[in-house]
């Protein structure tokens, strides 16, 4: 099963760090918020996968690393 972790961008321009339902913090950049992202998504089998949503409603995924 593959997890899923979202970065989602606030109408104030900072990023929130998701899991489903679950927040886990607000940054200030998108780079750090993937950062964050990329760890958590690195600890687990299979590795999960991020999304990036940005506040005019584009998603994407991050395919950064």
């Amino acid at each position: 099963m593959a997890w899923f972790f979202r970065a989602i961008q606030s109408v104030q321009g900072t990023w929130a760090c998701h899991h489903g339902v679950e927040v886990f913090d607000d940054h200030a950049t998108l780079d750090e918020a993937l950062a964050h992202l990329r760890v958590l998504a690195g600890e687990l089998q299979p590795v999960g996968q991020i999304f990036i949503h940005t506040v005019d409603g584009e998603v994407r995924a991050d395919l950064g690393g």
